[in-house]
């Protein structure tokens, strides 16, 4: 009404008849006893009562909208899909954990989870099949967002009968002819590997290659090969007839999130990534 200064115009932006605007103002003015607005033939103008009334009438319509927009929002993170891809040896590490408590407190969000290595899982995510994907290795890809988990040291597993099981430490130099039981090819693993053993060599010294963390343990304690892991994983598969032993030129892999910044990322994805931003910086702390 303030802002077309005529009934006839405000109704027609309204939709609404010229008499059913002046009842609805009328009824107003009843409610509030109060008039809120000078009637005369060339203009229709507010009364200091009705201009008080506009004020608080605006706030309360965009309290309303703000109202509706942070429903939406917990609405879409209540509910909806979160697709995550994650390498066995960090889901075994660290997502059973953060994905046990996120559902606790977001039962209505399903988590979908992708395994592979973490070549497969960069992959997915850059072709938007995965919102979200945690990857070991070195080579960053500039169409993805990452986020540092820990530089992890990685550490030699070898049977305990083996000759080199009761030194403190070894180098790469003396495991020249060793068999190896490695990661799979997408690994940032066997790209730590390579640093110090050149790919043809370490070709010709694979026994064989495996996506379980486990199953390259168990090989280990059968006297198959020796194997690097991360020392989380050595410590947590701990056993008597396995060796562990620490390398001279310290290997470390790094694990990251990683996520594409130029695609919609759900309000529950978004969720899920902070709380598990949240969870490694407390482990770090």
């Amino acid at each position: 009404m303030a802002k077309y200064e005529s009934f006839t115009k405000a109704a027609d932006s309204l939709y609404l008849t010229q008499p059913t605007i002046s009842k609805m103002i009328k009824s107003l003015e009843e409610d509030l006893e109060v008039v809120l607005i000078r009637r005369s033939t060339k203009k229709v103008e507010l009364t200091d009562a009705g201009k008080v009334v506009l004020l608080q009438a605006k706030k309360i319509v965009e309290s309303v909208q703000n109202l509706e927009n942070e429903l939406n929002d917990v609405l879409q993170l209540r509910k909806g899909v979160i697709r995550l891809g994650i390498p066995s040896i960090l889901g075994s590490l660290y997502f059973s954990m953060i994905i046990a408590v996120f559902s606790k407190s977001f039962p209505l969000v399903e988590v979908k989870i992708c395994e592979g290595d973490s070549a497969q899982l960069l992959e997915k995510t850059l072709a938007g099949e995965i919102d979200i994907c945690a990857a070991f290795g070195k080579k960053l890809n500039p169409l993805l967002e990452y986020w540092k988990i820990v530089d992890e040291p990685l550490i030699l597993m070898l049977p305990k009968t083996h000759p080199l099981a009761k030194k403190e430490s070894l180098s790469f130099t003396e495991l020249q002819e060793e068999k190896w039981i490695l990661y799979t090819d997408g690994a940032g693993i066997n790209q730590v590997i390579q640093d110090y053993i050149l790919p043809d060599q370490l070709a010709k010294q694979t026994l064989c290659q495996s996506g379980q963390w486990d199953f390259i343990a168990e090989l280990v304690n059968h006297g198959a090969g020796v194997a690097l892991l991360p020392k989380s994983i050595c410590q947590r598969y701990y056993k008597k007839e396995i060796a562990m032993v620490e390398l001279i030129e310290q290997p470390k892999v790094s694990s990251y999130l990683a996520w594409r910044t130029d695609r919609y990322l759900s309000q529950a994805a978004k969720q899920c990534l902070e709380f598990s931003k949240n969870y490694f910086l407390s482990l770090r702390s």
